[in-house]
């Protein structure tokens, strides 16, 4: 065939032309399938999310990335030129997903050109490159009209969020306006206050700043500011006591269907750990300030208990700093994403969450009330009394004297529905203000007609029409008032608010100066992924949680627990033997030294048997603690003997023992062929 197309006049052409539209046709049947990558990772790091996709294909406006990296970079740190090439693949991927609404533009900002000017006053961040004192960059600005926000180095502490942080600060300068998030708690969530009010330095939660890189976030100093600042969410964390008038804007507010997240706490251990001024009580219990509304929504929340779960504790150092002694810290939980929620969009893509002294939610069934459980414990858990944590906290007591309840406890739910309001009557008279009363005075007396009388009728006046607009507010009060839900509300409650405390869930590391925020649990965004939902934007949420630092061995946790169970209480009581056994040797000792002349012979022989019988029942006392201390950690020296087994000696050995099998089978498979072949041949030679 080809022989004829060749000896054809036209033959060359038309072969090339036939190569070049197979070459077309291979190009265009590849090309969806072009740029393939099979990603591995446990939480698929490498590949654009759902909600990434989402969230660009809905983009109204240009959005501009304005890449800069100094490819000498590369040259003089490799892994910052491995991460480039990770970031340069995740922004193309976005462009893509963008649907021409992204443009890129990668720049390498040379020592003094008007690259690096522009990377400067974007806002950038250069590193020094060697001693000359030239600098390089390695960052981002994301452009959109007047918007702009800016990574000023990638920092590899964050390379797991590299998608997230992308993505937000797209939507952060794409979005035309910014939802209202307002916030009123007793706890420093914004700085304390009385440090700033003496002009002493104070830091805000960094759970707060977090929430500003997306909303605008108000701090309501009084929930009466509810009308007037109308946010889309309100969060309210640990409230002090609420006046009467608050109870009612916060009511009318839930019953005219808005969007709370209630972060209470029946006993505030970092508050009860912290300082205050003498003749001041910290407020421990924010339960009982919102006591009437869980009433409604027929929930309740014990101050007298805590909940408490052996087999999720915290493992802590319950010795010394020179003698370590771990164990669990069973009112410290480090709640895995088996015990959330997968169906709530909320908690689906969390992965670990660090409460602490958390409280236990109860429900009863209400009319028109569904409440559906978000955390919860294992059924290895226990209810610990508060009292426990008042004052120095015994965690080894605690876990030896554990007792499981074989119980589920809520720690976190959804509240929705409709209620009635706790002001059945209509709202609470407003109270007339003294000062005001004394500053106009009595009205009822007969005006002077002296030379003040205009300014008292002036001021008559003027308090008439101060109670003609309060009587209006009054009425039209009255008149807007809500008894029962006018459409129904939705609030996210959580039993701890010791949760958002910095340590739980951050640790913050310096790099060029810089306050680099290493998420360590996904507890900041817990709360970020609610208000997200609740904003209406969702998109984000399954991005925020695909990665955290902590990855924890569940099977070694899982061993250690039950030795601490098998093995704790007999540790504890040689622990106790060992140190009477010291203070009893050190008192004989003591005799000994102090001894006189007038001791006699029998006496010090006395005292040398009992120090040597001493001595003797320490170091007894010392091997078995030795041993039931070794016995703790015998099965994970086990099992981290059979994990080297496995990865060092039982591959080859299988690698071995399936080409040994192979060589066998193919030996006798070829045996059985010749005396196949054999018998053929000898019946053909016989016919």
């Amino acid at each position: 065939m080809l022989r004829k197309v060749f000896k054809h006049q036209h033959g060359w052409i038309l072969a090339g032309g036939s190569i070049l539209v197979l070459f077309a046709l291979v190009n265009f049947l590849a090309a969806p399938i072009s740029g393939t990558r099979l990603d591995l990772t446990e939480e698929r790091l490498h590949t654009l999310s759902d909600g990434t996709r989402n969230l660009l294909g809905d983009l109204k406006n240009q959005v501009n990335l304005n890449f800069y990296f100094s490819k000498e970079l590369s040259s003089a740190a490799p892994a910052f030129g491995n991460y480039a090439k990770r970031v340069r693949d995740m922004l193309n991927e976005m462009k893509l997903a963008g649907g021409g609404k992204i443009v890129i533009k990668e720049q390498d900002p040379i020592a003094f050109s008007e690259i690096e000017d522009e990377a400067v006053e974007a806002g950038l961040q250069g590193a020094p490159l060697d001693q000359s004192g030239d600098q390089a960059y390695f960052g981002l600005q994301v452009k959109s009209g007047e918007e702009s926000s800016v990574i000023p180095f990638f920092q590899s502490q964050r390379e797991k969020f590299l998608e997230y942080d992308l993505a937000r600060m797209i939507h952060a300068v794409a979005s035309s306006k910014k939802k209202i998030i307002a916030i009123y708690t007793g706890r420093p969530l914004f700085g304390d206050m009385r440090r700033m009010m003496a002009g002493l330095p104070t830091e805000a939660y960094r759970i707060v700043p977090e929430l500003r890189k997306r909303f605008e976030v108000n701090h309501m100093f009084s929930l009466r500011d509810l009308p007037f600042e109308k946010p889309d969410v309100l969060i309210v964390v640990h409230p002090l006591k609420l006046e009467t008038d608050e109870k009612y804007e916060l009511d009318q507010f839930l019953l005219r269907g808005g969007k709370a997240i209630f972060i209470l706490d029946p006993f505030n251990e970092t508050a009860a750990g912290t300082s205050i001024p003498q003749g001041q009580k910290p407020s421990l219990n924010s339960v009982v300030n919102v006591q009437e509304f869980l009433g409604r929504w027929g929930i309740t929340i014990s101050d007298k208990f805590i909940a408490a779960d052996r087999s999720i504790a915290r493992m802590v150092n319950a010795g010394t700093a020179t003698r370590i002694l771990p164990a669990p810290f069973v009112t410290w939980l480090a709640v895995p994403a088996r015990l959330m929620s997968r169906n709530d969009p909320v908690t689906s893509e969390l992965r670990l969450l660090n409460l602490q002294s958390a409280g236990i939610i109860a429900v009863t069934k209400t009319p028109g009330i569904e409440v559906e459980p978000l955390i919860r414990t294992t059924k290895d858990s226990q209810e610990v009394d508060v009292k426990t944590h008042k004052g120095r906290v015994d965690v080894e007591s605690m876990a030896a004297n554990f007792k499981p309840s074989g119980k589920e406890f809520m720690l976190a739910a959804r509240i929705s529905g409709k209620f009635a309001s706790i002001f059945p009557d209509g709202p609470p008279k407003i109270a007339e203000s003294k000062v005001e009363k004394d500053k106009v005075g009595d009205t009822s007396k007969p005006l002077d007609t002296s030379k003040d009388s205009d300014e008292a009728r002036k001021a008559a006046a003027e308090k008439k029409v101060k109670e003609t607009k309060k009587q209006r507010d009054r009425e039209k009060q009255i008149a807007s008032h809500l008894r029962i839900s006018k459409k129904p509300f939705n609030v996210l409650l959580i039993s701890d608010a010791d949760f958002l405390e910095n340590h739980f869930w951050v640790q913050v590391r310096q790099f060029l100066g810089q306050n680099v925020l290493v998420p360590t649990s996904n507890n900041a965004d817990f709360v970020i992924n609610a208000v997200d939902h609740f904003t209406g934007n969702a998109d984000l949420i399954s991005l925020r949680s695909r990665g955290t630092t902590r990855r924890p061995f569940s099977k070694v946790n899982e061993i250690r627990r039950e030795a601490e169970i098998k093995y704790r209480r007999a540790e504890q009581n040689l622990a106790s033997k060992l140190k009477m056994t010291e203070k009893k040797l050190g008192e004989l000792r003591d005799k000994q030294d102090e001894k006189t002349k007038a001791d006699d012979a029998a006496r010090k022989k006395t005292i040398e048997i009992e120090i040597k019988e001493a001595l003797n029942e320490l170091i007894a006392t010392r091997q078995d603690l030795r041993n039931v201390r070794l016995k703790l950690n015998e099965d994970i020296n086990r099992l981290e003997t059979w994990i080297r087994f496995a990865n060092i000696a039982f591959m080859p050995i299988l690698v071995g023992a399936f080409a040994v099998g192979l060589g066998i089978y193919r030996t006798r498979r070829r045996r059985r062929h010749l005396v196949a072949d054999n018998r053929i041949s000898k019946k053909s030679a016989y016919k």
